[in-house]
């Protein structure tokens, strides 16, 4: 204060606020914090760190716990004393955490007792979740039913052809390792496809690879929303072609930079002419599913054949969109990570699969009826409805009876906004 009871312009003026999240439009810069004197949310640029838990924020009374509209009673000072003063047990801190993130734009899990960061889990798109898969490789090969072990067995035995006749990796010892180099393990992932499909794959361990070491760069870029609707507007606008090609195996086609080396895969004595050790071990050549790297070598791979050897051009606003035109018409492909989706004229598509065939195993899933996870349905030619019905049925699967307690809106949703 200064000498006629004004503040003066050095007096500290800073509140004490919680990272919640950042400004959708403004991006990573504007941060969106929230106020625990106040209960409101704020967007500035202009923040002090003080690397304070998120736990180890001032108390409020117990009138203040009970409300939540904000009401407070008593002197503003003393309150605030009160919150200075006055430790927060738990339980109290969690119920005021989970009030506070009913009332953000963000995230919340009603079946957490907590943050909903400490236990986090996705939901895999494509498979029967109605089915008991196998865990380990032992119990799908040598699964109780005949009739299953003979698709798991054929499955494992696919995974280890495709493997092979692209030369995964070449065999060495472990006495050959540098002693500062890190021998990562690998698993088997067994699924059902909600087509009926077995898939078997030999994942590595990534967790055990070596930052800097084992790998550098990991981030691999995937089309973007914005991007997927405007060529669905453009296909629907030209009566274009929509149709869906697979990579098969994609991620053994990316070629490392680094050398890896990894443990013998369980059950490969069975599959080649060949007796392991302990002291054997494998380097691998190229990627597969469960390294760190693996999505961002082989995204790499397929840009550079389709940029390079089949004449693609990049969208300068979306890497994973290239397009094409020549005689038989135009092309435009939308990339995310294996899965590739076709919008052209009908005789560039058809170009377009045969060229790539020659490069990639593929596998042509006729006109776009799903896409990473989203149903498309083409009612006429100028109209497109999508929906994720399966995803609604496995969250309610997944919260049981919870769903019930969550807020309904009756309202129609702005556009952008996040429903689950």
């Amino acid at each position: 204060m200064n000498k006629r009871g004004h503040k003066s312009k050095m007096i500290n003026r800073g509140k004490k606020a919680m990272m919640v999240g950042y400004h959708r439009q403004a991006g990573a810069e504007v941060y969106r914090m929230y106020n625990f004197e106040t209960e409101k949310i704020t967007q500035t640029r202009d923040i002090r760190w003080t690397n304070e838990m998120y736990h180890e924020y001032h108390q409020k009374t117990e009138n203040d716990d009970d409300t939540d509209d904000g009401t407070r009673s008593g002197s503003d000072d003393e309150s605030y004393k009160d919150k200075e003063t006055t430790p927060k047990t738990s339980s109290e801190t969690s119920s005021k955490e989970e009030r506070a993130l009913r009332k953000l734009d963000t995230f919340y899990n009603p079946t957490l007792g907590n943050l909903a960061m400490e236990d986090d889990f996705c939901f895999v798109g494509g498979t029967d979740d109605n089915y008991d898969n196998p865990e380990s490789f032992s119990e799908a090969y040598h699964h109780p039913d005949e009739e299953e072990r003979e698709k798991w067995q054929e499955a494992i035995k696919k995974e280890f052809s495709d493997m092979i006749t692209r030369k995964v990796w070449r065999y060495t010892s472990r006495r050959k390792v540098p002693t500062d180099r890190r021998i990562i393990g690998n698993k088997w992932v067994f699924k059902r496809k909600r087509n009926g499909v077995y898939r078997a794959r030999l994942v590595g361990l990534g967790y055990a690879q070596i930052p800097g070491v084992d790998h550098k760069d990991n981030f691999s870029p995937v089309i973007s929303e914005v991007a997927f609707r405007c060529v669905l507007a453009l296909a629907l606008k030209h009566s274009w072609e929509m149709e869906i090609v697979d990579v098969v195996t994609a991620f053994l086609y990316g070629e490392l930079d680094e050398t890896i080396y990894m443990t013998i895969p369980e059950g490969l004595n069975q599959h080649v002419d060949q007796v392991f050790g302990e002291d054997d071990c494998v380097i691998l050549d190229k990627s597969i599913y469960g390294l760190v790297q693996a999505a961002r070598q082989f995204h790499k791979k397929l840009l550079h054949v389709m940029t390079k050897e089949m004449s693609f051009e990049k969208c300068k606003a979306d890497e994973c969109l290239l397009y094409h035109r020549n005689e038989k018409g135009a092309i435009i492909v939308c990339v995310y990570i294996d899965d590739t989706l076709c919008v052209g004229d009908a005789g560039a598509v058809e170009a377009f699969k045969k060229e790539l065939r020659a490069h990639f195993d593929t596998k042509e899933e006729g006109q776009m009826d799903e896409y990473v996870g989203c149903k498309v349905k083409r009612e006429s030619d100028n109209e497109l409805i999508m929906y994720q019905d399966d995803l609604l049925v496995k969250i309610d699967k997944h919260f049981g009876e919870e769903i019930i307690d969550v807020r309904k809106c009756e309202i129609p949703a702005g556009t952008g906004d996040r429903v689950v």
